[in-house]
């Protein structure tokens, strides 16, 4: 068992639990410990790939300023003759 279910079996001996109901509750945080490890692992992996996307959404604006640019500069050439 890790500390922090060391603690909590300790916190519930003391508190006047039953053995194999303080055992059966440190047990059982020692799930949620593998769950909230889990979560933060798949948070940082979204986080990781929101970052990939914002650095593709900047390189598209560029691309969308230059093409509107040229569009742009097509239309004034329209309008003077050579």
């Amino acid at each position: 068992m890790t500390t922090m279910v060391l603690e909590l079996y300790d916190a519930l001996k003391a508190a006047g639990a039953p053995e194999e109901k303080a055992q059966a509750a440190a047990k059982a945080m020692v799930g949620h410990d593998d769950r909230f490890g889990r979560i933060d692992a798949e948070l940082a992996e979204v986080r990781s790939g929101v970052a990939v996307v914002k650095a593709e959404l900047a390189m598209v604006k560029w691309m969308v300023s230059g093409i509107g640019f040229g569009v742009l500069l097509l239309v004034l050439k329209s309008f003077w003759p050579v």
